[in-house]
């Protein structure tokens, strides 16, 4: 797969089975409060479910932001970092 970067340049992208930290958090958020809504409709708290999704929604979106960016070695270095490391 072939990707085209802001700068114009092509890189090369290859799979990997491990998925980025933001991916992984938000997708947590999501299990959890679907967990913790499930548990709070057995103890009989009952939460709408279109409030079960808004809360599901903002919290992965807020783990997801939160979460520290992976680094991807496979994507060119941007172009602010190469023309500096080259003007020495």
């Amino acid at each position: 797969m072939t990707i085209v970067s802001f700068d114009g340049l092509s890189t090369k992208k290859e799979w990997t089975p491990v998925p980025e930290k933001k991916v992984t958090a938000a997708t947590l958020a999501g299990a959890v409060v679907t967990i913790l809504v499930w548990i709070l409709h057995l103890t009989g708290v009952d939460i709408p479910s279109e409030v079960a999704a808004a809360i599901t929604t903002v919290l992965a979106a807020v783990a997801g932001y939160m979460a520290p960016h992976t680094h991807r070695p496979d994507l060119a270095e941007p172009v602010a970092r190469r023309s500096t490391a080259s003007t020495s």
